[in-house]
């Protein structure tokens, strides 16, 4: 069971590059190392969110960053 839904998960979620994370938050006006350590920082958990449950979408994810850093 456990390797089925594995398996799934990785059907919808594709981990985006760090040269994309990099060019998503230097096209929102944040400094390229931002994206690096935004990238490392949810490499290291695997791509999840602070409940466990899988990121579906890294660009959303990015969004919740950045806006963290501004407020």
């Amino acid at each position: 069971m456990i390797c089925k839904a594995r398996k799934w998960e990785s059907l919808w979620f594709e981990m985006p590059t760090r040269n994309e994370v990099k060019r998503y938050f230097i096209t929102n006006k944040f400094a390229k190392e931002e994206g690096e350590v935004f990238y490392y920082c949810l490499r290291i958990k695997s791509w999840r969110w602070e409940s466990g449950e899988h990121i579906g979408d890294w660009k959303a994810a990015a969004d919740i960053w950045m806006w963290n850093l501004e407020n």
